[in-house]
């Protein structure tokens, strides 16, 4: 939700500015704008809450309810925990967990706007990969894909 912040206090202000100088065609926009910001926020939210991980003795899966994305376990090699990872210039800086197999291909990667850090410290002690990397400070996909080479490329997870 806070990620598109900016972006709605831009639509809303834009809107505000022509209903001033455009009352009549303003006005109703001035209404409706703000009614289906709410509105979209209420359906982020709803759909936010149907999102489930799932870790059991064979995998790790994420669902929400249709679609989903599962790895197995006894293909996660390393899970990395970068601290501060920002996917877009403008998106906010969450902590987020990248399970990877044995060549270093992302299995599965766990959001830190969806979990906090202790659901994800949870995630990495019952997963028990073998190797558990910690990074610090401000990450991006460029800086990761230097550290680890194949981060970028998605291995063939179980759907």
């Amino acid at each position: 939700m806070l990620s598109g912040l900016p972006l709605i206090l831009l639509v809303l202000v834009v809107v505000y500015l022509f209903a001033t100088f455009f009352p009549a065609l303003g006005a109703p926009l001035l209404i409706a704008v703000p009614a289906a910001v709410v509105a979209a926020l209420a359906v982020g939210a709803v759909r936010t809450r149907r999102i489930r991980l799932v870790v059991t003795d064979e995998v790790v899966k994420i669902t929400n309810g249709k679609t989903g994305a599962a790895c197995n376990r006894s293909d996660i090699h390393t899970a990395v925990l970068v601290e501060r990872f920002a996917r877009r210039p403008l998106s906010p800086r969450t902590t987020n967990v990248i399970l990877l197999d044995t060549q270093g291909r992302t299995l599965l990667m766990l959001g830190g706007l969806l979990w906090p850090v202790d659901v994800l410290e949870r995630v990495i002690s019952m997963v028990e990969p073998a190797e558990v990397v910690r990074v610090p400070g401000r990450q991006t996909p460029k800086t990761l894909a230097a550290k680890y080479p194949r981060i970028l490329e998605r291995a063939d997870p179980e759907r």
